[in-house]
């Protein structure tokens, strides 16, 4: 460990409203109250024992780790393994109950579960806010004709329709197992084809 640890990198891992706090909280050892304190500001952060400002900065010094953490869909926690590398356990709420989906050792295997579970059981999901179903209605998307040409081309990747017919987004998908996998609905075909690239390496 260096002498100087770097307060802003701790700063912006704490800050981030990319990674859980329950997350930072099992991968630092930081008790979950203590870093919710720092992130509502209750707590100055340059007021943060020595002990505390260590174990944190070993996560945020950890471009693997954070780069991991970053964008990680809210449900999936990220759980470092004593044998090295990290696994993944999804869950879902549904019906205002959480779901237990499942554990993978892949970043996107997860993200890919999830949506699927989520998509099966599209429902029974419930908003986390109002205890409502998510609202289907969605705008349409203007669908340049250079789009479409791609999309026709690009495997894995389909336009997503609602029942009225209207384009609301891109579907991705791939097969495994002989099965197939549905990673999500993305406002782009961009990061629909990000994520197909990504869940069939």
């Amino acid at each position: 460990m260096a002498n100087i640890i770097d307060i802003d990198s701790i700063k912006n891992l704490i800050l981030s409203d990319d990674i859980e706090v329950a997350t930072i909280s099992r991968l630092s050892g930081v008790n979950v109250k203590t870093l919710y304190n720092y992130r509502n500001k209750t707590t100055g952060i340059g007021s943060m024992p020595l002990e505390i400002a260590i174990a944190l900065y070993k996560v945020a010094n950890d471009p693997n780790l954070t780069d991991t953490l970053i964008g990680l869909p809210r449900g999936i926690d990220a759980v470092l393994l004593k044998s090295g590398g990290m696994s993944y356990k999804v869950s879902v709420s549904l019906e205002g109950k959480k779901m237990y989906v499942g554990t993978f050792y892949d970043k996107s295997r997860a993200i890919a579960a999830q949506n699927e579970f989520k998509f099966t059981h599209r429902d029974k999901i419930r908003s986390p806010k109002r205890g409502k179903k998510v609202a289907s209605k969605v705008d349409e998307i203007e669908l340049k004709p250079e789009i479409a040409a791609l999309v026709k081309k690009t495997k894995g990747i389909s336009l997503y329709k609602d029942r009225h017919g209207r384009i609301t987004g891109f579907r991705a998908e791939y097969m495994h197992n002989g099965k197939r996998v549905y990673l999500g609905k993305f406002p782009t075909f961009e990061a629909a084809k990000q994520a197909y690239d990504n869940a069939a390496k």
